[in-house]
């Protein structure tokens, strides 16, 4: 009852604001991922020791990267693996 009564008061204040469409938000106003890379991603993992899953988005670019990154690391490791050996000291 009260907002009734501010709003009545507002429109009879500015008679202009009362006739001023106003256009509504919608979801179709915002804007779309630039590119395709851009969209985000999200993906459910499975963790040891609990019920439930833990939940990682990104978008595609930045899992590009992260399997990328992943990729390297396994390389690293497994070329260090083949040339030295933990034991080539003793």
């Amino acid at each position: 009852m009260m907002v009734v009564l501010i709003a009545a008061a507002l429109m009879a204040a500015d008679p202009a604001a009362a006739t001023t469409p106003v256009a509504p938000v919608t979801a179709t106003t915002a804007k779309p991922p630039a590119n395709d890379l851009d969209k985000v991603v999200c993906i459910s993992e499975e963790v040891t020791g609990t019920r439930f899953p833990k939940k990682q988005c990104h978008t595609k670019r930045e899992w590009k990267a992260i399997t990328q990154d992943s990729r390297d690391t396994l390389d690293d490791a497994t070329t260090h693996h083949e040339t030295q050996s933990p034991l080539a000291g003793h």
